[in-house]
Order: structure tokens, then sequence, then C-alpha cells
């Protein structure tokens, strides 16, 4: 168990990476401490692949944030980006490339602005090497909660030829897959609410 205080001035980011047997589950719980009262939001571990999709809801004041670490402390990473809203418009771009073992937190709108106003389908992905994402839901009040990322191997599947395949695409709850095999878990914190 690691829990820092939350007393500091500024808001810092990081990482933290677990290597543990299987069936070792690890949990993120933000708080945000505002006007009295203490939100929290928990967010399983985040396994590492080359390719996380992650809805995204960005609409009625509600705002996405997203946390991408580089698992690999040798090399570097460069993630492609394509995000199709709820109405079929195609958004891509690139994140800025990861140092080994660096990370980048945003609000996805700020970082994609076709993301603003807009709910759908995020989806990142490496050519080569892998990352770890965890997510962020925030509203207003200001609430928030977790958002579900999921891993997936492959090709991308938005991509600029008019749609998501619906084959590998999951919606809703968040439900985890566990490896029966020993591994490597990340543990991805970051700012950007």
């Amino acid at each position: 168990f690691l829990h820092t205080p939350g007393t500091a001035q500024a808001v810092m980011q990081g990482w933290a990476q677990l290597t543990a047997p299987a069936g070792i589950v690890a949990y993120s719980v933000f708080s945000l401490r505002s006007g009295g009262t203490q939100q929290d939001a928990t967010a399983p571990a985040a396994a590492s692949a080359n390719r996380i999709l992650v809805p995204f809801d960005n609409t009625n004041g509600l705002t996405t944030a997203v946390a991408v670490a580089n698992t690999d402390t040798a090399n570097p990473v460069t993630i492609a980006v394509s995000l199709r809203t709820a109405s079929g418009a195609l958004v891509q771009g690139n994140l800025p490339t990861l140092v080994p073992g660096g990370h980048q937190a945003f609000q996805l709108k700020d970082q994609f602005t076709g993301a603003a106003g807009q709910s759908g389908l995020a989806e990142f992905y490496a050519a080569s090497g892998s990352f770890a994402i965890i997510a962020l839901r925030a509203n207003p009040t200001p609430a928030f909660t977790s958002a579900p990322v999921y891993n997936e191997s492959g090709s991308p599947i938005i991509s600029g030829g008019g749609g998501v395949s619906s084959t590998n695409v999951v919606f809703g709850g968040f439900s985890i897959g566990r490896s029966t095999s020993q591994g490597t878990t990340t543990l991805v914190a970051g700012g950007g609410f």
C-alpha cells in the first residue's frame, strides 16, 4: 500500500510499475478535495499493450483525461491516436514521442481539439513498443470517476476508411481481463483536470 498525503501546493505527476505473480490485482485511488468534501475514483492498474481503446465523453460539461506511460525503460515510443466521434467525424494525430520511462497526462479535448464537445472512441497505437493508459472522467461539480480502457492487439481499427470495425470494440462496463501467466502490471497516474 502506497499513499501520498496529497498536501503539495502544486500538482505532481508520475507513474509506478509493479512486477508480481499472476493473481495479483492492483488499483490506483485518486482523491479530489474541493469545498470541504472529498471525491475518490478507483482505476484498475493498466497492463501495457501496443493498442489501447478508450471510450470518451466530453459532452455536457464532462471531461475525459488520459495518462499515458512508456513502460519501456530503454526505448522511446511514438503513439498514433485516432478518434471516431459519435457523429462519425475522424480526428487523427500523434502524441509527442515518450522517452524511455516517460509519461504524459492530458485532457483529451485539449490534446485533440476535435474531441471537444464530442463523445466517441479513441484508439492509441504504437507500431513498435508498448505503453499503458488509465483514463478518468470528470463532471463540472467536480465529481470524477475512472473510465474504462481496453488493451487490444493487432492492427488499428479506426481509420479514414469509414468507421470502426465492430469485431473488437467493447463499450461500457468495467470488466478487466486477468492473465494466467506471470507478468508486469503498470500503474499510471496523472493530473489533467
